[in-house]
């Protein structure tokens, strides 16, 4: 009974950890900024694909997966010569015949290797993932609202106003050149601040 008991858990665990919901993909968050969409299926086939955006170009890929512990291994098949120069213009052409082991660590998925991390478009909708990021100015941490479009590009939601991070923000823009800017993405960015940081943190101080 116990043993029983003990294979349900590490179930639901399993199904927890790569569950994905009906109309829910996974989108990556690189240290280069370019990013893409996973989407898997209940048959093992994954697709790759661009992120789509209203009358603009869209590309994908599709492979296979196997899920084995708290891991997920994908093997990309091999892109068509034809498709070559196509899958460049997406900065697709290195998937090609790509194998990538992704770990489970919450509902995000991490491809250390790449510097990845894939988070699940449910929460990208939250309210303070969507909106939300940190600027550091002079070592003083900033916590502001960022412009929200959907994908037409029409802006959706105006930036809250953060007086002093407008403050801050100004004192650097009137000498930019007295100030040095770091900008941390993908999965280091994830590591240090979490989901709030996938967006990118921009680190900004006054040079010595």
């Amino acid at each position: 009974m116990k043993k029983t008991v003990v294979l349900i858990i590490l179930c639901l665990t399993f199904q927890y950890s790569f569950g994905q919901n009906k109309n829910d993909f996974y989108t990556s968050f690189s240290e280069s900024g370019i990013k893409h969409n996973l989407n898997f299926d209940k048959n093992n086939i994954v697709r790759i694909s661009s992120i789509r955006r209203h009358m603009s170009p869209f590309y994908n890929l599709v492979g296979t997966y196997k899920k084995r512990g708290d891991s997920i291994y994908i093997k990309i098949q091999k892109i068509n010569s034809l498709e070559v120069s196509k899958a460049k213009k997406f900065g697709f052409e290195s998937f090609s015949e790509m194998e990538l082991v992704l770990y489970a660590n919450g509902s995000e998925l991490i491809d250390p290797k790449n510097r990845t991390v894939y988070v699940t478009s449910r929460k990208l909708n939250r309210k303070k993932i969507k909106r939300q990021s940190i600027a550091f100015i002079d070592n003083k941490k900033y916590i502001y609202e960022r412009l929200v479009t959907d994908g037409y590009g029409l802006i959706r939601r105006e930036p809250r106003k953060n007086k002093s991070f407008d403050k801050a923000l100004a004192e650097v823009l009137k000498n930019p050149d007295n100030y040095e800017r770091t900008i941390i993405r993908g999965l280091t960015a994830y590591e240090k601040y979490g989901l709030i940081g996938i967006n990118g943190v921009s680190i900004i101080n006054k040079k010595n």
